[in-house]
């Protein structure tokens, strides 16, 4: 068998990884990252500032993929990304945009750990509903029904499945989001806020549409309760 730098080798004259033609396809491609706590005194942060005026930037669409938006442990309140639901919020509220925001299942865990804090849809809805209000001075029933509209949740389904064969429930890992489908982050930065160090890379290229899954809920009350869900079939 060919050594792997041959069997991928171009034929003709083109012979070194630089010349390779599938390399040049003018993808604009920026690295950001973060230290953790206590590493250094200066701010280090950089690619916080970079998702928060990315998901500012938003004009039509956002689309996340995360574990868990909110961090929470029992006994404490859930600690949640405040500047990244506010960017949210407006986006939906002053630009009538779509948010769309995938996360694992209630007590999700993989071979070597847990991919749940227990945070809700519900709890998370809510959370973006309270920052809408307090953002937008909507009246509370325009603005359940514009959120209803425009934000979408979904726990990870493979298929129509929630858990494995196993009936552990199906988990995510991924640190995914994406702008107007012309800007996305693949990376190791949580939405929740953490201290670990985290790394990425942010890619400036359009993609197709999946499926997502939308919360739309009742009103009890004075308080907004999201439990019925839908599909979303690509346009």
């Amino acid at each position: 068998m060919k050594p792997e730098a041959d069997r991928l080798r171009p034929s003709g004259s083109v012979t070194t990884p630089r010349e390779w033609p599938w390399l040049h396809g003018g993808v604009t491609v920026l690295a950001v990252g973060r230290l953790g706590k206590g590493i250094t005194t200066a701010f280090a942060d950089q690619s916080l500032i970079a998702r928060t005026l990315l998901l500012g930037a938003a004009r039509h669409s956002i689309r996340i993929i995360q574990q868990d938006v909110a961090f929470a442990l029992d006994g404490i309140d859930p600690v949640w990304p405040d500047a990244a639901l506010e960017r949210i919020s407006d986006l939906v509220t002053q630009r009538g945009g779509d948010v769309y925001i995938v996360l694992s299942n209630l007590g999700a865990a993989g071979a070597v750990g847990h991919y749940s804090y227990g945070v809700r849809l519900e709890t998370v809805a809510n959370r973006i509903l309270e920052i809408a209000g307090q953002r937008s001075h909507l009246d509370h029933r325009p603005l359940v029904d514009l959120m209803c509209r425009h934000l979408h949740l979904a726990p990870m389904r493979l298929g129509p499945y929630a858990a494995w064969p196993n009936n552990r429930p199906i988990a995510v890992h991924a640190q995914f989001w994406m702008v107007d489908d012309r800007v996305f982050y693949i990376g190791s930065e949580n939405l929740y806020p953490l201290i670990w160090r985290s790394s990425a890379i942010s890619w400036r290229i359009p993609l197709r549409r999946e499926i997502f899954v939308r919360t739309c809920g009742t009103t009890r009350g004075s308080s907004h309760s999201a439990r019925r869900f839908r599909v979303l079939r690509p346009s």
